[in-house]
């Protein structure tokens, strides 16, 4: 199968917990083993990731609908790799058959499901760290999660139509980079005490809304939407004394 299903080097199951995944979750990374192949393809699922999650060396990765707990070590993409969220595995495969063809990939991700949360945050033996995705000659496609409709009384409906939610006592930026493929984070990107940087390129960026404590957008020849699509209606309330 050309799409593995986990991180390198960890076991059945494949949720992820603290029991399956005791290491940050390196993909195609450089210090050998299953994960050292350059442009391989994983399927992450949603689940505990302590140490955070590293795609480099022009791997692809695949991220199935849920919440991805990122207990310190932040996600960090480089190296002309890719992430797309995807609504199950015969998606990834889909979508890998026309990988070299951005076009098609784009065409297909917009037709798919799936969203997914990237919650960043710290654990008590991992000190957090930034998000950084797309950028170069990889892809970034995310769409934003949506809690089960056969829980309607889920606690996780307070991240509907969120993709990012960073912790409100971790302070580092989120960057989201374009690059030579138009690049698409749907949802709420959430960074309340850090910096939300996007960074365009030759291509278009597609966000939603973005809520954090600075937010910087720097670019060259591309453009960047910012839009509110139907489901994005995060509201800040507040209350004070007035003299």
């Amino acid at each position: 199968m050309p799409v593995q299903d986990r991180c390198p080097g960890a076991v059945a199951p494949k949720i992820v917990t603290l029991e399956t995944q005791t290491v940050g979750c390196d993909i195609a990374g450089s210090g050998g083993g299953p994960s050292s192949a350059r442009g391989t393809a994983w399927l992450l699922s949603p689940g505990l990731y302590p140490a955070g999650i590293t795609v480099d060396n022009r791997s692809i990765v695949y991220l199935l609908p849920g919440i991805y707990w990122i207990g310190g070590g932040g996600f960090q993409v480089s190296d002309d790799s890719t992430v797309i969220s995807v609504a199950s595995q015969a998606e990834a495969q889909s979508l890998y058959a026309v990988k070299d063809n951005t076009t098609q990939v784009k065409t297909l991700w917009t037709a798919g499901g799936g969203g997914v949360l990237l919650y960043n945050t710290t654990l008590p033996t991992s000190a957090a760290g930034p998000i950084t995705l797309g950028g170069g000659g990889g892809q970034l496609l995310m769409k934003a999660f949506v809690a089960p409709a056969t829980t309607p009384v889920d606690p996780r409906e307070i991240f509907d139509n969120m993709s990012i939610f960073q912790d409100r006592t971790v302070t580092l930026r989120v960057t989201l980079n374009g690059s030579t493929a138009d690049a698409e984070v749907a949802g709420i990107v959430y960074v309340p005490g850090g910096e939300a940087m996007v960074n365009g390129s030759a291509s278009q960026f597609t966000l939603d809304q973005v809520i954090a404590d600075t937010f910087k957008v720097n670019g060259s020849t591309g453009t960047i939407h910012v839009l509110k699509r139907v489901g994005v209606d995060a509201v800040i309330t507040a209350a004070g004394l007035v003299d």
